[in-house]
């Protein structure tokens, strides 16, 4: 069952002793209602797009001296609705699926 963004600051509300809204919360519904998370999905896909290569999370958090956390939702979105993908290189000696990666991140690159 997949939560959805209400469920979550329910979930949140409910955790914290004092009703109060975590930090994390907090700064998503602020970043939502400014437009900042568009403009970041905007930018990150760019980045890749304009990327020969690929990119990780952790390229882009450097090269925008911001941390992966505040950015890996982002790529996550995009490789959700198909945008970006991570190739798929096999099953590895551990019957887990083995993809690209960079840096121990998976190198993500524009789906065509």
């Amino acid at each position: 069952m997949q939560r959805t963004f209400d469920d979550i600051v329910e979930l949140s509300l409910e955790s914290k002793p004092d009703n109060g809204v975590s930090t994390s919360v907090e700064a998503f519904l602020v970043k939502k209602e400014n437009g900042s998370i568009e403009r970041d999905r905007d930018r990150v896909y760019a980045a890749i797009s304009d990327s020969s290569n690929g990119v990780t999370v952790k390229e882009l958090a450097r090269r925008w001296c911001r941390s992966s956390n505040d950015i890996s939702g982002r790529f996550t979105e995009l490789a959700d609705d198909g945008f970006i993908v991570n190739q798929f290189l096999g099953i590895d000696e551990r019957g887990k699926d083995k993809y690209e990666k960079r840096d121990g991140c998976r190198v993500w690159r524009v789906h065509i």
